[in-house]
């Protein structure tokens, strides 16, 4: 399918962790469901697929200066790895 680049952006509102993730391809999507587990860190969202709301689940991981990332849609239907940099705000 090659290559595909996201957007994600973390923050504390409210004291609780919420982002956005967005991409050429997908509008910004609210995620609001960010849990840590060990090291991982988990985001889960849905997405507006040709009027179905699809689940997807994001596991970013620590791997050196990246990290791995798994993408999860429908609960397993489609599946993709890859890696992430953090881009640091000024």
């Amino acid at each position: 399918m090659g290559p595909a680049s996201f957007v994600l952006t973390l923050k504390v509102a409210d004291e609780k962790v919420v982002g956005e993730l967005s991409s050429e391809v997908l509008a910004k999507t609210a995620v609001t469901d960010i849990t840590k587990r060990g090291n991982v860190v988990v985001l889960r969202y849905s997405f507006d697929y040709q009027g179905m709301p699809i689940p997807a689940t994001v596991a970013l991981t620590p791997d050196g200066e990246t990290l791995s990332v798994v993408f999860d849609f429908a609960d397993g239907a489609f599946t993709m790895n890859g890696k992430a940099t953090k881009k640091k705000v000024q």
